[in-house]
């Protein structure tokens, strides 16, 4: 009986061995995968927004993050599905950082395109040839747009084709207004049209489109606030709550029953706000 007992606990121990180290190997793998995708597409945005640092800071960034904010949330004497929620949250603050910057470049991007058109424009009826104009705008503009100008002008002097590389720029900055201008240019050089006009129609049709998107914003702007404070209001009355009864409201947070309410109150608010907020966001 002994033996028997011995040799089903030797087996018990081996198969947890074997066990534990298929899990450990699968998750290296797995966290070796995802490393990989992450330094790839990170490195590939850095690059593309010209930022000086490796994509591996990034990764490290947000292993912090996650740890600080599960330390965070255990010191504020939270439980451990609350802190892991915050280390989760922690982990995507780089990324978020990186996505608002990302957007920033390229809202910027959009503002200069219009002065960059007048500038090929005039340059154009000034005798220039559309290489040029091009330089003269990479040299006299500030960046991002002197960056990108710069780049494609890099890629034209190393042998690619100007017609490849217009498409390089317009497939690194995902602007409708870019790709009309390339759209535009690659047309006229194949059909012999006065490039002076297309950049100046161009540039008229883009302030008229302005100009209808500033409307646009004063007159939803209400919406966009309603759906801000209908979002942020149960935040602010559990706070209130959980401020005048912790008792009651703590049960929210250490019971699995509230736990799914809390779930269910975040896809309800979620939904909501995101039915507001598409219903105001009306694209030209």
């Amino acid at each position: 009986m002994d033996l028997q007992l011995l040799a089903v606990s030797l087996f018990s121990f081996c198969a947890a061995v074997l066990i534990s180290l298929i899990v450990i190997n699968t998750l290296r793998e797995a966290a070796k995968s995802y490393r990989k995708k992450y330094v790839s597409e990170t490195g590939q945005q850095l690059q593309e927004m010209f930022l000086l640092f490796a994509p591996e800071q990034l990764l490290i960034l947000s292993l912090l993050g996650c740890l600080l904010g599960v330390v965070l949330g255990k010191a504020l004497g939270m439980s451990w599905l609350v802190s892991m929620l915050l280390g989760v949250c922690g982990w995507y603050v780089p990324k978020v950082w990186l996505a608002v910057t990302r957007r920033r470049r390229f809202k910027k991007f959009e503002e200069q395109l219009m002065e960059a058109l007048a500038t090929l424009s005039n340059s154009m009826r000034a005798g220039f040839s559309l290489i040029q104009a091009l330089e003269m705008c990479a040299r006299e503009m500030n960046p991002p747009l002197s960056q990108e100008f710069g780049l494609m002008l890099r890629e034209h002097r190393l042998g690619v084709s100007l017609d490849a590389a217009l498409n390089n720029l317009s497939a690194r900055i995902p602007s409708k207004n870019l790709d009309l201008v390339v759209t535009s240019i690659l047309i006229a050089r194949s059909t012999g049209g006065n490039l002076a006009e297309v950049f100046t129609s161009i540039s008229e049709t883009m302030r008229n489109i302005r100009v209808i998107e500033g409307k646009i914003d004063s007159l939803t702007a209400q919406g966009k606030l309603q759906a801000i404070v209908i979002g942020l209001l149960p935040v602010a009355m559990g706070w209130l709550m959980f401020q005048l009864d912790p008792g009651m409201m703590g049960i929210l947070f250490t019971d699995p029953i509230g736990w799914g309410i809390l779930g269910l109150i975040a896809m309800l608010e979620g939904i909501g706000t995101f039915l507001i907020w598409r219903i105001v966001n009306i694209d030209i």
